[in-house]
């Protein structure tokens, strides 16, 4: 997927020479590292700012590799904590609302998100100060380039080592992490005080790739979102989770199973898959027109996956151990600041 991105870039490489160029800035990063495996210890939003900041620094040390490259303000991206304000748009009569962990955004529009007496702001000012919360104002589809999902998996993370290389990384095959259940009325926090939303497919077609290769598994399944019932229960939308209903009546052995009530709602949260499709899907059907594709990534621990939307499915690359193997992050990222619009976002309504 590596190089299938810089191909598409307005400066194209091979991930040999773009390793060469990004190589040098590993050692500057240190630091940041450091505090994401640290962050990692806590609650899953203890991993957005520190994951920002190791972005944007990132950001702006390969931004000076060929700076003219990413001169243009359409160019100019960074890493935003997302606002918990949840995005909603309707799109054929459906609402969709979702809360992307954090969000890929020019200057310009976190600046139009920001306070509008700080208009002026440099990238680094916004980048380094503003980005690591919450804007004033939350984002909307048409403003965001890439959404990322967090989760903060189940192991402890591994400290980055002092030399890094270039030596090509095992990459993490594609995983689910198992989805939990919770009754709503002892659940703590806002989770329950999500809007509602359409209900989600329960099953996302297969793809994976391995290495660098891309080879997907296209489906043509086709989800009805007004059926009444589907498998054994009714569904509805609640924000990024589930809501769901069953239709059997009460059964004594498995009220004494699972101490749960059947026909009293429960919430199912959703897999990282699932809520990271359905930010591509978000941003391939923003107000302001059709994206031809859009990317959205799941980070668990200091793993990354990215998944590539269009028209036709979804395409899953391997993981990438970002803290291990920081070069091919860089690499990465060198894409993402350099990928035209026009390769990712969307077609405007004529």
């Amino acid at each position: 997927m590596l190089e299938a991105l810089l191909l598409r870039t307005n400066e194209p490489l091979s991930v040999t020479d773009c390793l060469d160029k990004v190589f040098p800035v590993c050692h500057k990063l240190q630091d940041q590292l450091n505090q994401y495996v640290e962050a990692s210890s806590g609650e899953e939003t203890k991993l957005y700012t520190p994951f920002v900041v190791l972005a944007n620094k990132a950001l702006q040390q390969i931004k000076s590799i060929n700076p003219s490259s990413t001169e243009d303000p359409d160019y100019d991206i960074l890493f935003h904590v997302n606002h918990p304000e949840p995005i909603s748009h309707r799109y054929n009569n459906i609402k969709g609302t979702r809360i992307p962990d954090v969000v890929v955004v020019t200057l310009t529009t976190a600046l139009t998100a920001g306070d509008p007496d700080r208009v002026d702001e440099q990238w680094d000012e916004v980048a380094f100060i503003r980005a690591e919360g919450r804007p004033d104002k939350a984002f909307e589809w048409n403003d965001i380039r890439f959404a990322l999902e967090f989760k903060p998996g189940n192991k402890q993370l591994g400290r980055p080592p002092t030399i890094f290389t270039t030596a090509l990384p095992i990459f993490v095959k594609p995983r689910s992490i198992p989805v939990d259940f919770y009754d709503p009325e002892h659940a703590q926090g806002p989770e329950t005080d999500l809007p509602t939303a359409p209900a989600a497919p329960k099953k996302l077609g297969q793809a994976a790739t391995s290495g660098v290769h891309l080879r997907s598994r296209r489906s043509n399944a086709k989800y009805r979102s007004d059926s009444p019932h589907a498998g054994k229960g009714l569904s509805m939308g609640l924000g990024n989770k589930q809501i769901i209903f069953e239709s059997a009546p009460p059964s004594h052995k498995k009220l004494k199973k699972t101490g749960h009530d059947p026909l009293k709602p429960i919430t199912r949260r959703l897999d990282v898959t699932v809520q990271t499709a359905l930010y591509g899907t978000e941003i391939l059907s923003a107000p302001d027109g059709l994206a031809t594709s859009s990317i959205a990534f799941a980070i668990i621990g200091d793993v990354i996956h990215l998944w590539w939307y269009d028209r036709q499915g979804a395409i899953q690359t391997t993981g990438l151990n970002f803290v291990q193997h920081l070069p091919y992050f860089l690499v990465l990222l060198f894409a993402l600041q350099r990928i035209p619009p026009a390769h990712i976002q969307r077609v405007r309504r004529g």
